[in-house]
């Protein structure tokens, strides 16, 4: 799987759990997206593990605040290299 389509995953996965309807791009700060608390967070972090059958450590999740992050973080999991 490659950068975009795991970036692009994650975009639907965050226009599912919180209605997102405008452009998402890799420096979206979580922060920034209107629903996004604790409880979205735990949501988002189980629905990533499944989506792409990996396991986010809780020590990880607070360094995960954009949206590029977890795509890194997803794709160095699956192995996934980012294009230069």
């Amino acid at each position: 799987m490659t950068h975009e389509a795991i970036f692009e995953k994650i975009c639907d996965l965050v226009r599912t759990n919180f209605g997102v309807n405008e452009a998402l791009h890799w420096d979206c700060q979580t922060k920034d997206i209107e629903g996004w608390d604790s409880f979205g967070t735990m949501r988002m972090v189980m629905d990533v593990e499944s989506a792409f059958s990996v396991e986010i450590p809780i020590a990880a999740i607070p360094h995960l605040d954009s949206l590029g992050k977890i795509a890194e973080f997803v794709a160095a999991e699956i192995g996934e290299r980012k294009p230069q």
